[in-house]
């Protein structure tokens, strides 16, 4: 089941970086980006506020470009192994259109893996929307599930990288 590696990410645009954002920053990216239409409480996550939890921006000045959130929590889905401890990515909002969303996530996930080890955890997961996932194939997770549909969001598949 596993995807075949993509193309290493472009480079981003000068003057990006990646910080720590409140996640009442990310929330507008995820409502905008993944979940027209919903309303806050549908990109209020209910691990948005666990003590494993950190959000991240890609920032150019003052400009949000997009974010990413991650906590830990197993999987428990797709093929092992599985690495436990896991680190769940999740909303990873940013225009995918855009000339450097591919450098843009791949910058968001790597320091998702950075936070990853930083925590102890043994890989980094998520479930992923299919126009997603060459975003994180860019940052070397691969798919370990067969596609499956969340009601209300579509298709989607389990994507994960050991960290050992």
């Amino acid at each position: 089941m596993n995807a075949k590696a993509a193309d290493p990410a472009p480079t981003p645009p000068p003057g990006v970086s990646v910080r720590p954002v409140d996640v009442d920053q990310a929330r507008p990216l995820r409502l905008k980006f993944l979940r027209p239409g919903v309303g806050e409480s549908g990109v209020t996550y209910k691990t948005d506020d666990e003590t494993s939890a950190e959000h991240l921006g890609a920032w150019r000045d003052d400009e949000l470009l997009g974010v990413l959130s991650f906590h830990l929590e197993n999987r428990v889905a797709g093929v092992g192994p599985y690495g436990h401890p896991g680190l769940r990515a999740r909303g990873l909002a940013l225009d995918e259109a855009a000339e450097h969303a591919r450098a843009l996530a791949a910058l968001l996930l790597d320091a998702a893996l950075e936070g990853a080890k930083r925590l102890g955890a043994a890989e980094l997961w998520a479930n992923v929307r299919l126009r997603q996932i060459p975003l994180f194939e860019a940052s070397s997770l691969v798919a370990v599930s067969s596609e499956f549909d969340i009601p209300g969001l579509g298709a989607h598949r389990v994507l994960a990288r050991p960290l050992a």
